[in-house]
């Protein structure tokens, strides 16, 4: 929500909608301190239960400005999620069947490539490449065993993985 209030404000902004925009501005000031208060410090998913949730990647460039403690409970949720066949669960405490959920690796992976962390970003994408359905496209999960689950070609996973793609690319030369 609070990504999608600040994306409202800046295109209301763009459009000439400087009354609206400065109106979506503070909304997202008013709930960014909701998610601070209920949230913060330990970003688990339900507040102070539930162990740590990939959700705190939403917290992460490019949906908003870097914080050293959102990112170093986001580098424990990639630990603490981490699933037998090497992918995430969605979140640390989701059940233990050993399933990753491909949108939550690609999701992370975006929001390392935002966040500079070119590594962590390449190494989540090669994880994704090597676990697509026989016909290519990637799943919505994977087993722990290491094979596509659910629904092939998601589009969720798809679109994390071209924005994380377009993120990892070098800017254009000057004057092209």
């Amino acid at each position: 929500m609070l990504a999608g209030v600040r994306a409202s404000a800046t295109r209301l902004r763009a459009d000439g909608h400087s009354a609206e925009a400065a109106e979506a501005v503070q909304v997202a000031r008013r709930l960014a301190a909701v998610v601070e208060r209920r949230f913060a410090p330990d970003y688990e998913r339900f507040g102070d239960t539930g162990g740590l949730d990939a959700a705190t990647a939403m917290l992460l460039p490019p949906f908003n400005s870097p914080d050293a403690t959102v990112m170093h409970r986001w580098r424990d949720y990639q630990r603490e999620a981490a699933r037998p066949s090497g992918g995430l669960a969605p979140g640390a405490a989701w059940k233990a069947d050993g399933t990753s959920w491909t949108p939550q690796v690609a999701l992370v992976a975006y929001t390392a490539a935002a966040s500079g962390d070119r590594e962590t970003a390449r190494r989540w994408l090669d994880w994704l490449d090597a676990h697509r359905a026989p016909w290519g496209s990637l799943p919505e999960k994977v087993t722990r065993t290491g094979n596509p689950a659910g629904p092939a070609p998601l589009l969720w996973t798809d679109s994390l993985v071209l924005l994380t793609l377009a993120e990892l690319e070098p800017p254009p030369a000057r004057g092209q």
